[in-house]
């Protein structure tokens, strides 16, 4: 329509193939255009779509290093809730057994010094001391001739385990001490080492 004006009688065998030509060319130069606008259109959406991914991966990631830390953070502070329950039972443990040894040293004592003191009693009490004296010389005699322990220090693993439960729940910290493996070591208790492959 431009080359001719809107005429048709200016076309004619003569000039048929270079305005045919002409009418590809602006077609093909239209079809063109629109197919590298749609490209670029169609790459500014994938670039766009690929950056939110990005983001969003980023951001998940973020997420989960956050997490991990958070996590982390409150394991040692679990640990050191646990720890700090371990050693008030164990100090708890130790003076039982200060305490125990104080009682066996002051009976062995009294055996040892019942038979002095009788000298100045009646006959009744001082035949009650002999007697005293003798069951318990006897017990300790037996004890050691048997080789049998007394097992002060079971009784008082047993009570410090026991002890341990019971504070533990008292405390609400139940979850956070069963996180943990407890082990006796120098007559306390404690966390045991994680087992690490070699």
């Amino acid at each position: 329509m431009d080359k001719t004006l809107g005429a048709s009688n200016v076309v004619n065998a003569g000039n048929i193939e270079p305005l045919i030509d002409e009418m590809k060319q602006t077609l093909t130069e239209e079809i063109k255009s629109e197919a590298e606008e749609s490209i670029a259109t169609a790459q500014r959406d994938a670039a766009s779509r690929i950056r939110r991914a990005n983001e969003r991966r980023r951001a998940a990631e973020q997420d989960s290093a956050t997490l991990a830390e958070s996590i982390a953070s409150n394991e040692v502070e679990d640990a050191a809730i646990v720890d700090a329950l371990l050693d008030e039972v164990s100090l708890d443990m130790r003076n039982r057994r200060r305490i125990v040894k104080w009682a066996v040293g002051g009976v062995i004592l009294l055996v040892g010094v019942l038979p002095l003191l009788t000298e100045q009693l009646s006959d009744t009490s001082k035949t009650v001391c002999l007697l005293t004296a003798g069951i318990l010389g006897a017990a300790f005699a037996f004890l050691q001739i048997f080789d049998r322990p007394v097992g002060i220090d079971a009784r008082i693993s047993k009570w410090g385990k026991a002890r341990l439960s019971q504070l533990a729940r008292s405390r609400g910290i139940n979850a956070k001490l069963a996180k943990h493996s407890i082990e006796e070591a120098d007559q306390s208790l404690r966390r045991s080492s994680p087992l690490t492959l070699s």
